[in-house]
């Protein structure tokens, strides 16, 4: 489960005025950090399940799309 403190960063990307750019940038510096992909995704789907639980759907749109753009459904330029 995804603790409250691996949470923040997200919740701090979902807040911001562009939710979709600061999430990916969470994500990029993640994976730049050394963060697996996989585990990454792992943690994403857990937040799409925590979001939803919660009724948040522009949220949950949100981190969706960034897990496209991680799993390469996306423009090129978009690509994580």
């Amino acid at each position: 489960m995804i603790t409250q403190r691996a949470f923040e960063p997200y919740e701090r990307a979902l807040m911001s005025e562009q939710p979709v750019i600061e999430l990916r940038a969470v994500v990029q510096q993640m994976l730049a950090a050394g963060r697996s992909r996989e585990s990454l995704m792992a943690e994403l789907e857990q937040l799409v399940h925590e979001l939803r639980r919660q009724h948040r759907q522009s949220d949950e749109d949100v981190v969706l799309d960034v897990t496209d753009f991680v799993t390469g459904w996306s423009s090129p330029h978009m690509k994580v």
